[in-house]
């Protein structure tokens, strides 16, 4: 490794190293790649460094071989000041380098969104809805679940959920996902879809066995969605 940036973070986060969770990560992010095993509190930890050092010098220099290097690159990308253009030409760079749902929901939860950007972020997105590339639906999808779901987005949230023909694993996993956190933030729109949508079996069936996980949904809400499920398969 040429560049003294990338050997420095890397030395650092070899420091951190945990054993035991790089096993743990392994299992639980099939497709990650190669881990070294930091937890994702000291990974932000250092990219809150690098958000106030020279950010642009590690967003531009490769390799970044490890998972851990990628979520730092993704976390800084989404936390730096920079100008919001700049940003998201940075984003649709990194979206093919999601190889985990590990990397694509913490980077996801990553972004900060000010409320007059949300039109461009929302325009940016949507460019994803008919991808092939499955890791790209689910961010997609991840970040509307992360930063749309409030006031008029949520029904058009659920909506792009709707239109979302890829059926890959991850893809059905976030709508389920996406569906059962509507219903808490907007029960009214939500029931409202889950009496009538366009989810295959599985991710509806998933979305009311998610929302009857939740301590969020009430008693009431839980039992019509069993009902609901029953007469869904």
């Amino acid at each position: 490794m040429e560049d003294s940036i990338l050997l420095r973070v890397r030395t650092e986060l070899l420091d951190r190293q945990d054993l035991p969770f790089r096993d743990f990560t392994v299992r639980s992010a099939p497709g990650a790649g190669a881990v070294i095993g930091v937890r994702i509190p000291e990974i932000r930890q250092i990219a809150k460094g690098l958000c106030r050092d020279d950010f642009s010098s590690y967003l531009a220099t490769e390799p970044k071989e490890y998972l851990e290097e990628i979520l730092l690159h993704g976390i800084v990308m989404a936390q730096a000041k920079m100008e919001l253009g700049t940003r998201l030409g940075l984003v649709e760079e990194f979206i093919p380098r999601i190889n985990s749902w590990l990397v694509c929901d913490v980077v996801a939860n990553s972004f900060r969104i000010k409320p007059e950007q949300e039109a461009e972020y929302w325009k940016f997105l949507i460019k994803y809805l008919a991808s092939k590339d499955e890791f790209a639906v689910r961010f997609m999808l991840v970040m509307m679940l992360d930063h749309f779901l409030k006031g008029d987005y949520v029904a058009d949230v659920l909506a792009v959920a709707d239109d979302v023909q890829h059926a890959g694993y991850y893809v059905e996993m976030a709508k389920a996902w996406l569906v059962a956190e509507a219903l808490v933030k907007d029960r009214e729109v939500a029931m409202s879809y889950i009496y009538d949508n366009h989810l295959s079996n599985f991710a509806f069936n998933k979305a009311i066995q998610k929302a009857r996980e939740s301590y969020r949904v009430s008693a009431a809400d839980k039992a019509l969605l069993l009902q609901l499920k029953k007469t869904k398969e």
